[in-house]
């Protein structure tokens, strides 16, 4: 019996620390991904710039700029995850500086800013949020996702067009 306790308080004790960097809602992530929002977070931008690059503006030349609901500059660490899906990605504040989106600027690229709204969680698995992209004048568009836990990750059930420009 004295085993089952020491398992059990285990557990216990690492579903609550995992469960304190990931509340949204009121409702805990799973605990057996301990990054589940920057996970969910991450999902959801390759997935819009997928979208981007569908629609003739090539993410692989443009410059990304990347914010969150609360958080105009994501961490460098975050940034860092999307190497490779962008020519650069930079934090939010940076955009200004670079002169704002642009759909193709004189040296070749578009300047993108993509921002991910709030995580709302419908269960432990499953979760709703907002993310949108803007290059410029009629070249933004926002989707509203919907993804769940698998056995493999988070994946996106559904993503549904909101607007176009």
């Amino acid at each position: 019996m004295r085993p089952f306790i020491v398992v059990v308080t285990l557990v216990v004790l690492a579903c609550a620390e995992d469960n304190q960097s990931v509340f949204h809602s009121g409702r805990p992530a799973p605990s057996s991904e301990p990054n589940t929002v920057d996970a969910i977070r991450e999902l959801v931008l390759r997935d819009l710039i997928s979208h981007d690059s569908d629609q003739a503006r090539v993410a692989g030349t443009s410059t990304c700029f990347i914010s969150f609901e609360k958080n105009p500059d994501p961490p460098q660490a975050f940034l860092d995850r999307l190497t490779g899906a962008c020519a650069l990605v930079r934090p939010w504040s940076q955009l200004a500086a670079a002169g704002g989106p642009v759909q193709s600027s004189p040296t070749g690229g578009t300047r993108i800013s993509f921002n991910v709204g709030s995580i709302h969680w419908r269960t432990n698995s499953e979760a709703d949020l907002e993310a949108e992209y803007n290059c410029g004048s009629l070249c933004s568009a926002a989707y509203q996702y919907r993804v769940r836990w698998t056995a493999s990750g988070w994946v996106v059930d559904e993503a549904t067009m909101m607007w176009i420009s």
